[in-house]
């Protein structure tokens, strides 16, 4: 299994209960959120058994996505409706570099 995939799920669990306080002041972020969220391993998924560009698309997709949770959240700490999310982040970030793995791979030395 693709542990980048693996991450996707555990954050997932850690941003829950952050979506469900965004949700009571806007409901539209945290949708934006939680759609942000599911695309992540989904397009993970998808993108393990895809090759080539459209391997390449797929796990880029869930970057962008990931890029979007953590703009939800600085959203959601810079209006104050979330006091704390530095372990959601620390997760963001950690996934945001697996992914940038995915779509940069290394060359093999010839």
């Amino acid at each position: 299994m693709l542990d980048a995939y693996s991450v996707s799920i555990q954050l997932i669990r850690l941003v829950r209960p952050l979506v469900e306080r965004i949700a009571k002041h806007d409901r539209d972020l945290a949708d934006q959120i939680r759609r942000a969220m599911n695309s992540i391993p989904l397009n993970l998924s998808e993108g393990r058994k895809s090759r080539g560009g459209n391997q390449t698309r797929l796990y880029s997709y869930a970057c962008g996505s990931n890029d979007e949770v953590r703009a939800g959240l600085e959203s959601a700490l810079a209006w104050e409706w979330i006091e704390e999310a530095e372990e959601a982040l620390a997760l963001v970030d950690r996934l945001a570099a697996m992914t940038w793995r995915l779509t940069h791979p290394r060359r093999s030395a010839a």
